[in-house]
């Protein structure tokens, strides 16, 4: 789900060699234009992480 969203805003999520994934642009974007907005309002510590439903673990936060 967390895919779909981000190809259309624009951007794709790849495999990175550095930190595992990283977030790609998928197209041209104009200078100004916002590319993705990120909710930070929820948190969530390593040992939480493990009890989430895999639903959640699709938020952008988990790719």
């Amino acid at each position: 789900m967390a895919d779909a969203t981000a190809r259309q805003s624009g951007v794709t999520v790849k495999k990175f060699g550095i930190h595992g994934k990283g977030v790609f642009a998928a197209r041209g974007f104009t200078k100004g234009e916002v590319v993705i907005k990120w909710d930070l309002s929820e948190t969530v510590s390593p040992s939480e992480e493990t009890v989430l439903p895999e639903r959640k673990k699709t938020l952008p936060h988990f790719l």
